[in-house]
């Protein structure tokens, strides 16, 4: 949930939204997982498309929004690149994500996804 702080009120909360941006490395699997969490088939599971897409779905009334992120160290963008588009992905989730979850492959946490992980620490 997101929780904002209102100079009159103190904090509330936005129960009826909830935005979820996927990041990880190319073919970790966020789009399989977005379309998990969407229980439908939103997102492709190619690699290398270089654009974060969104994906919504009403549940229950609250309004579930994810955004399929190019993967993290894409051989086809470059880093100024990758940095541009995770501002538009922010954007996408406009007011601003509630959770960014980092998707990694089960077999092992590689190098790779380590590199990925302190590229997100950096960034946001």
């Amino acid at each position: 949930m997101a929780a904002t702080c209102n100079k009159d009120s103190g904090p509330t909360t936005d129960s009826t939204n909830m935005r979820i941006v996927l990041l990880g490395t190319p073919g970790a699997g966020k789009s399989a997982t977005g379309n998990t969490i969407l229980g439908r088939d939103v997102f492709r599971e190619e690699t290398g498309s270089g654009k974060s897409v969104l994906g919504k779905r009403e549940v229950e009334g609250r309004t579930i929004t994810v955004i399929d992120t190019p993967g993290i160290y894409s051989t086809t963008l470059t880093k100024e690149q990758l940095n541009e588009e995770m501002k538009r992905c922010i954007s996408l989730s406009s007011p601003g994500p509630n959770v960014f979850l980092l998707v990694i492959r089960l077999e092992r946490f590689t190098q790779e996804d380590r590199n990925a992980l302190s590229w997100i620490q950096e960034n946001f």
